[in-house]
């Protein structure tokens, strides 16, 4: 009887100690998200950067952990980082539950694709990549506070690859292949 009371008695004091350690993580990461924060509308993203993605491996698969993913994603994007931030975004779209914050995040990952696009005069595979990922987002939320800056975007995107076709006609025409020149600028007129 003696010794079930001893074991009773440290079992319930482990449990004591462990819940108040508990207790003290929880305000203690309270107060670090807070900071991250701080320094994010500070507007120093790299600090801040390195704050986010402490909670992210200190409190994986917390909430925490998600919001402090959100953050590290506009840090990211602040940063010009549009490769990282897309991918951030996508991770926090997966494990979010916050509608309002996933629209945001599915709008940042169309911007950081815009952003990865290269002139007209390049590669354009982006571009349509960019293109096709606005109109989703458009379709999937068409009444969004983002659909304005969304569709200006669009247009953007469209001249760009107006303006690669034209290009292209302008050197089927110089290397006197009018029929060639004519399909693309056909299709200018099209579009």
């Amino acid at each position: 009887m003696k010794n079930n009371n001893i074991i009773l008695y440290v079992i319930v004091s482990f449990l004591i100690v462990c819940c108040s350690t508990n207790t003290e993580k929880i305000k203690k990461s309270d107060i670090y998200f807070s900071k991250a924060l701080e320094v994010f509308e500070d507007e120093k993203y790299s600090k801040a950067k390195s704050y986010f993605q402490n909670i992210i491996d200190e409190y994986a698969g917390t909430e925490m952990a998600i919001d402090a993913l959100y953050y590290l994603a506009f840090c990211e994007y602040e940063l010009k980082d549009f490769s990282n931030a897309k991918q951030s975004f996508k991770i926090y779209n997966r494990y979010s539950q916050d509608i309002l914050k996933i629209q945001s995040s599915r709008f940042m990952i169309c911007r950081c694709m815009f952003d990865l696009t290269l002139d007209y005069s390049k590669d354009q595979s982006d571009t349509y990549s960019a293109l096709e990922e606005f109109q989703l987002f458009i379709e999937e939320y068409p009444n969004s506070k983002y659909e304005d800056e969304a569709s200006e975007k669009i247009e953007l995107l469209r001249n760009k690859l107006a303006l690669k076709k034209y290009d292209v006609a302008k050197l089927y025409i110089k290397s006197d292949k009018f029929d060639s020149a004519r399909l693309y600028i056909d299709q200018l007129l099209k579009e």
